[in-house]
């Protein structure tokens, strides 16, 4: 993204080089391999991965990170910002096909929260990071004109996550007991959550809309001051997180309150439209990329995975 703001800036074509470069690699994580025995591989791997991670030695049962097409987190998110920095600076539109593909994988509008242990801080936090990559996808198909079956399915899915921030959600330093370094990254972090409730409000109208964003005030009042309380504020990390995080949930404020904010939708018929609104094109493109990735798959290919693979 840094590269591409970059180009943006200065359009200079190296940069955006570099940055398709990057988006390249993400692409190719997102189809996965190219040969049935990687995939093998990979299958196998990560059940004996699960099975480590959710058993241990006195057979207690342990949560483990999601990966990138597993849920909302940290490499969901960064994956899905690049598929959107590769649509901007191609207007490729395979780029928004793999998109919509990834938000299915980890996120659905009726999706039982709860299970997905998010109060498990230490290892859930990062589903912010996807959330705010969600609100990216939903602004990048709204300023294009987009707003089809996958964007009333991103958009009822992320009103859904918001919603379910607005019961469970408190600071993270408010219980200082359940962080294993409970330092200024965390408060720093409570910005982030400001801005998801902000643009979920900007996504919806009345009480909701009202509700959302007097919690996503609380959560910028709070990590603001709960940074001052630390002389480490202002390390490298926190400093990162206050200059990528905030500026939504401000501006978005400052227009509710002025009573500016666009007319957002009501949440019923939001959910309602992801249920009616036909998806099937979605489902097409993505069983064209997968059908164009099994398509390559060849014999001698193949062979020389396994032989790389074994070291011979």
């Amino acid at each position: 993204t840094g590269l591409a703001l970059m180009y943006w800036t200065t359009g200079e074509e190296r940069y955006r080089e570099a940055a398709l470069e990057l988006v390249e690699n993400i692409r190719n994580l997102v189809l996965g391999p190219d040969t049935l025995a990687e995939r093998g591989f990979q299958l196998v791997r990560k059940s004996l991965a699960g099975v480590r991670a959710r058993i241990g030695r006195k057979g207690l049962v342990y949560a483990d990170v999601f990966g990138v097409l597993d849920g909302p987190g940290r490499a969901s998110g960064n994956v899905l910002n690049t598929l959107l920095d590769g649509f901007l600076l191609t207007e490729d539109g395979e780029f928004l096909d793999l998109a919509g593909m990834l938000i299915r994988r980890c996120v659905a509008p009726t999706q039982d929260i709860a299970s997905l242990d998010l109060e498990n801080v230490e290892l859930r936090w990062m589903y912010t990071v996807f959330l705010k990559a969600l609100a990216r996808y939903l602004e990048v198909k709204e300023m294009w004109g987009l707003k089809d079956g996958m964007f009333a399915y991103a958009r009822a899915a992320f009103v859904h996550y918001a919603c379910w921030m607005l019961e469970n959600e408190a600071p993270y330093l408010d219980r200082p007991e359940i962080l294993e370094f409970p330092n200024e990254t965390w408060a720093a972090q409570e910005l982030r959550k400001s801005d998801i409730l902000a643009l979920a409000g900007k996504q919806v109208r009345g009480e909701l809309r009202d509700r959302l964003m007097e919690r996503s005030a609380f959560f910028f009042a709070t990590g603001v001051a709960q940074m001052q309380s630390f002389e480490t504020r202002a390390l490298t990390r926190p400093l990162a997180l206050l200059m990528t995080n905030g500026a939504d949930a401000l501006e978005l404020q400052g227009l509710w309150r002025e009573g500016e904010l666009p007319e957002g939708g009501d949440p019923e018929e939001i959910f309602s439209a992801a249920r009616r609104t036909p998806t099937g094109s979605s489902v097409r493109a993505n069983r064209k990329i997968l059908r164009s990735r099994l398509t390559s798959i060849s014999p001698g290919r193949e062979w020389r995975w396994i032989r790389n693979r074994l070291g011979f």
